[in-house]
């Protein structure tokens, strides 16, 4: 028996890339008709793989690869269909081949010398027995070299100096692999990801907003702390300015697009012509800052063409609306008092106010009438012994001693120049009263002529009354003629007494004796 190395136990499937040939060849149809040397017949029945071989002669109808036009080779498959596979078919193809169990294409080196194990096939000797080699050597080519070299006096096992496979357990990994960011050493040079191709660019990203510098980029696999993928920060000291801020009306291109203060949320200015600093609120415009000349954030003047009208402004009694408030004269500060006078005597009841810029009717601007209804009795009036409190000062009859003086005229239609005044009464006892001590028999009197025979006599009685009194005064012509005689044609005529020019009240008594009696009180 002649021993075959069948690569197919364990072993064949991890030898492949060295050959010098290709397994498989060209398609069959292209063969034929370029004139290579072809069956004179290629069979019956279907060709399903297409390869110009039909099933009767096609021993694999499934593989274009496998057909009796095929190259046999060592890949425990009879390409050639001829019933002979790999090295029991005497037209196989010898050829040297290397270990490569992941089919990566790059050979291993089994023995760690740097360099790549090749076994030379078929050439051993028809007693070797494949099988038994195969569980002695582990699969391993190097091994299935040398134990043929050993045992049946093979050929040694030929070194050759190309790319050496780092790791043969992965197909990605080889000497002229594409380096990737994997962690792995694809290209077997000695160094993991050095010069991967899928290296990602990461920029620095020193204000933490998730927005990197442009100008500050590392190229590596995985990102640098503090870097990331974007680079589109402006500003990469400031948090706050990136192409996702937004922005605002701080001078700042906030969002990154090149333009300041562009899109951000601007104020509204209104124009201050009067430069009271209170805005027009019909005149406005928008920006981050005011427009150049008078303009102001605020909109409340309702009247922009005088200062002194604006909601700061002071209300006054002038027409005018002064602090905005939408009424006129309504909160003026110069509003006057009014107090009602019923008694038309120029003093108002201070507990009947109003306050208001002009006069209502009835009333007047000065208080201080005690009572409303006399007329007499008023801040202006004289207090007189009459138990009320006349000059509304809070007190009754609190006239001073020796300080009231009462006057009494008379007025004659006779003529006559004189006038006595007794003050002596003919009964005091008769009377509850107040009289002029009897000492002053006579007054002074002036006489004022009115014209004809008329006259005006006055005099004065320096005397208090209280409330209640009276004085009764005899009086009487010079010419012994009274002022109530019992004779109509002899009466004095009418007689008028005023205590400090308050009038009093004035009667006429005959108490006999041929004298009339004044009563005053």
């Amino acid at each position: 028996m002649r021993i075959t190395l069948l690569l197919g136990i364990s072993l064949l499937a991890a030898l492949s890339g060295c050959d010098s040939h290709q397994i498989g060849g060209a398609d069959a149809n292209e063969r034929a008709e370029g004139g290579e040397q072809m069956p004179a017949s290629r069979g019956a029945g279907p060709d399903a793989d297409g390869d110009g071989w039909y099933a009767s002669l096609d021993c694999d109808d499934t593989n274009v690869n496998i057909n009796p036009g095929e190259q046999e080779v060592v890949n425990a498959v009879d390409d050639d269909c001829d019933g002979a596979v790999d090295c029991d078919d005497s037209s196989v193809v010898l050829t040297d081949s290397c270990y490569d169990a992941d089919h990566d294409g790059a050979c291993d080196d089994t023995d760690g010398d740097g360099s790549v194990d090749i076994v030379f096939l078929c050439s051993v000797g028809d007693d070797a027995n494949a099988a038994t080699i195969a569980e002695q050597t582990g699969g391993d080519p190097a091994a299935v070299a040398n134990y043929i070299a050993v045992e049946y006096g093979g050929p040694p096992l030929y070194e050759v100096t190309t790319p050496v496979d780092c790791d043969d357990t992965d197909a990605t990994s080889y000497p002229g692999a594409v380096e990737m960011c994997d962690s792995v050493d694809n290209d077997c040079n000695g160094s993991v990801d050095d010069s991967a191709v899928d290296q990602g660019t990461w920029y620095t990203d020193a204000d933490g907003d998730t927005y990197g510098d442009p100008a500050s980029s590392t190229v590596s696999c995985t990102a640098p702390d503090g870097s990331v993928a974007d680079w589109t920060d402006c500003d990469d000291t400031n948090g706050a300015v990136n192409p996702g801020a937004t922005e605002v009306c701080d001078g700042i291109d906030n969002d990154c697009n090149a333009v300041v203060d562009d899109s951000a949320e601007s104020g509204t200015w209104y124009a201050d012509v009067d430069g009271d600093t209170f805005g027009d609120p019909g005149v406005s415009a928008s920006g981050c800052t005011a427009p150049e000349g008078a303009w102001v954030a605020d909109n409340t003047d309702c009247d922009d063409a005088v200062a002194a009208i604006n909601p700061g402004a002071t209300e006054l009694c002038n027409g005018w609306d002064d602090d905005c408030d939408g009424d006129t004269d309504n909160t003026a500060v110069d509003m006057t008092a009014w107090y009602r006078d019923t008694d038309g005597d120029a003093f108002g009841d201070p507990d009947v106010g109003h306050t208001s810029c002009s006069q209502p009717s009835g009333f007047i601007n000065t208080s201080g009438d005690c009572d409303d209804g006399d007329f007499a009795i008023n801040p202006d009036a004289v207090e007189i012994v009459d138990g009320a409190d006349n000059d509304c000062n809070g007190s009754i009859d609190d006239v001073a001693s020796g300080s009231c003086r009462i006057t009494v005229d008379l007025f004659s239609g006779r003529s006559g120049p004189a006038l006595t005044v007794n003050g002596s009464v003919s009964d005091d006892s008769s009377f509850n009263g107040s009289w002029i001590d009897g000492s002053l028999t006579t007054v002074a009197y002036t006489d004022t002529p009115l014209g004809g025979s008329d006259h005006q006599y006055t005099f004065e009685l320096n005397h208090c009354l209280s409330s209640g009194e009276y004085i009764l005064l005899d009086a009487s012509w010079s010419d012994g003629k009274t002022l109530c005689n019992a004779d109509p044609s002899l009466e004095a005529g009418t007689v008028y007494a005023t205590l400090d020019s308050v009038d009093l009240t004035v009667g006429y008594y005959d108490l006999g004796g041929g004298l009339c009696e004044l009563q005053i009180q």
